[in-house]
C-alpha cells in the first residue's frame, strides 16, 4: 500500500512506535484483502493516530470510504433489488411520496425524495464508473513499477490488485519479489551508513528492511528462495545486525559521555550478537574503552587494589589490540607504577626507586604526578638508609639525585654539604725549600 514503511524517523526512541504501526499496517490490509472495508478502515485510523506523519493513509481512507458506501448501496433496499422486484425509478418514488405525504407538505416531501433519489443515483454510477477499469490499469501499473525499481508504488499497486483478484498468481508473486527488493534496497542503505559509523540510522534502515522481509514470508510462506538467498536468513540477518546496528550507536553515545564501563559492556554484547559485525571497528572502540577506563582509574587510584584494577584495564586494551603502541606503553608504566607503591609499602627502598626512576624521564605521567612524589620520598629514605650505615658516597649520590628531582630540601643540603666535607681530603702542608749546603772549613 503506500509508502508508509518507507518513511524512516532518525531517532531510536521511535522504534515501539515503527513496529505498532506495521503491526496495524499488516492488520488493516488483511482486512482489505477480505474486503472488511469496516474494520479496515478502524486500523488505518488508528494508524494514523499512532503515526501522524506516515503518507499515504489519506489515499487509502478515500478508497475505503467508496467501498463501504458502495457496499451500503448494494445492501440497501433501494440499491438492490430482488430479480422479482424492479429498482424503483423516480416517477415511482415521487408517486409513493404522494401518497403517503397528503396536503401542503407533499410539496416538501417530494423534493427530499427527488434530491436522495438523485444522490444515490449518482453516487452508485460514479462508484462503478471509477472502479470498472481499475484492475486492467493495476495490471499494467504494478509489472512498470516494478521494473522501474519504484517498489514502495509497487507494492502498492500488487496489494490493490490482490484486493481484486486475491487468487492471482502472478500478483502474488509481484508483491513478493517487491517486498523482497525493497528489503534488499534497505539493506544496502543500512550497511553505507554503517561504513559512515551512523549506526542509529542504519539500525532503521535494518528495521524497514526485517519489515518487508516479514511482509514478504506473510503474503507466500513456502516461495522459493530468491537471487538473495533464502527468506528466512535474510530475516535473521536483518534482525541481528539491527540489534547490533543498535547497541554500537549506544555504545559510541556512551564513549562520547565517557561512560567507559557502560560503553564496555555495549561494545561486548555486540560482539557476543555477531562476532563478525564491524569487527576492526568494534575492536578498536573496545581497546580504546578500556584504555580510558585503566587511565581515568590508575589516576584517581589511593590503594594498591585499585592500582591492580587499573592494570587490568589497561591490560585488556593491550591484548585487544596487541599492535596499539600506546596501549602497550601504558601498560609499562602502570606496571612500573604498581611495582613501585607495592616496594615502598614493604620498605624496599631500593626496588622501590628501580622501579619508579624510569617514570621521571616519561613525557606523559599517567599517575597524576604521585609516581614522581613516591619516588622522591623512596630515594630520601634510601640516602637516609646509606647515610646511618656510613655508605657516604651512595648516600651523597641520592642526596644530590633527590636535590635536583625534588626541590630544595633544608635537611637534604644539610646533609649533602656534611657528607661533601668528610668525603673531601685534607689539604697537604707546603713542601718544604731544600737548604744550600754550607761551605767547608778549610782546617
Amino acid at each position: 500500500m503506500p509508502e508508509s514503511r518507507g518513511a524512516h524517523r532518525g531517532s531510536l526512541s521511535s522504534s515501539e512506535n515503527a513496529l505498532s504501526g506495521e503491526a496495524l499496517y499488516r492488520q488493516a490490509m488483511a482486512h482489505y484483502r477480505r474486503r472488511e472495508w469496516q474494520q479496515a478502515r478502524e486500523d488505518l485510523m488508528r494508524l494514523k493516530a499512532v503515526e501522524p506523519g506516515r503518507r499515504g493513509i489519506d489515499a487509502v481512507l478515500d478508497e475505503l470510504a467508496i467501498f463501504i458506501r458502495l457496499d451500503s448501496l448494494r445492501s440497501a433496499p433501494s440499491a438492490a433489488p430482488s430479480p422479482a422486484q424492479p429498482r424503483p425509478s423516480a416517477p415511482a418514488l415521487l408517486t409513493a411520496a404522494r401518497r403517503l405525504v397528503p396536503g401542503r407538505l407533499a410539496g416538501l416531501a417530494l423534493m427530499g425524495v427527488a434530491l436522495a433519489a438523485a444522490l444515490a443515483f449518482f453516487a452508485y454510477h460514479l462508484v462503478a464508473a471509477r472502479t470498472a477499469g481499475r484492475p486492467r490499469d493495476l495490471h499494467r501499473a504494478a509489472p512498470a513499477l516494478a521494473a522501474a525499481g519504484d517498489w514502495s508504488r509497487a507494492i502498492d499497486a500488487y496489494e490493490e490488485w490482490l484486493l481484486w483478484a486475491p487468487g492471482d498468481a502472478e500478483a502474488r508473486r509481484g508483491l513478493w519479489a517487491a517486498y523482497c527488493s525493497r528489503g534488499d534496497q534497505r539493506a544496502r542503505a543500512a550497511e553505507a551508513l554503517e561504513e559512515q559509523e551512523a549506526y542509529a540510522q542504519a539500525a532503521e534502515q535494518w528495521q524497514g528492511a526485517l519489515a518487508d522481509y516479514q511482509a514478504a514470508q506473510q503474503v507466500d510462506p513456502l516461495h522459493a528462495p530468491g537471487p538473495g538467498g533464502a527468506l528466512a536468513e535474510r530475516i535473521d540477518a536483518a534482525e541481528k545486525r539491527k540489534r547490533c546496528a543498535t547497541l554500537l550507536s549506544q555504545a559510541l553515545a556512551l564513549r562520547s559521555q565517557r561512560r567507559w564501563p557502560e560503553a564496555i559492556r555495549a561494545l561486548q554484547q555486540v560482539q557476543a550478537e555477531h562476532a563478525t559485525y564491524a569487527s576492526d571497528r568494534v575492536a578498536s572502540y573496545l581497546c580504546e574503552a578500556f584504555l580510558e577506563s585503566g587511565q581515568e582509574a590508575l589516576a584517581a587510584s589511593s590503594s594498591l587494589a585499585e592500582i591492580r584494577e587499573a592494570v587490568r584495564l589497561i591490560a585488556c586494551a593491550s591484548e585487544i589490540l596487541p599492535t596499539a603502541t600506546w596501549a602497550q606503553m601504558a601498560l609499562w608504566e602502570a606496571e612500573h607504577y604498581l611495582q613501585g607503591v607495592a616496594s615502598a609499602q614493604a620498605g624496599d627502598w631500593d626496588a622501590a626507586v628501580l622501579a619508579l626512576e624510569p617514570l621521571a624521564r616519561e613525557a606523559v605521567d599517567l599517575t597524576g604526578g604521585r609516581a614522581r612524589t613516591l619516588l622522591c620520598q623512596a630515594q630520601k629514605e634510601r640516602a637516609n638508609q646509606r647515610y646511618q650505615a656510613g655508605q657516604w658516597p651512595g648516600a651523597l649520590a641520592d642526596y644530590q639525585a633527590l636535590a635536583a628531582r625534588c626541590g630544595q630540601d633544608p635537611s637534604v643540603q644539610a646533609r649533602t654539604q656534611e657528607i661533601s666535607l668528610a668525603l673531601t681530603p685534607a689539604p697537604a702542608g707546603a713542601p718544604l725549600r731544600a737548604r744550600a749546603p754550607a761551605a767547608a772549613t778549610v782546617p
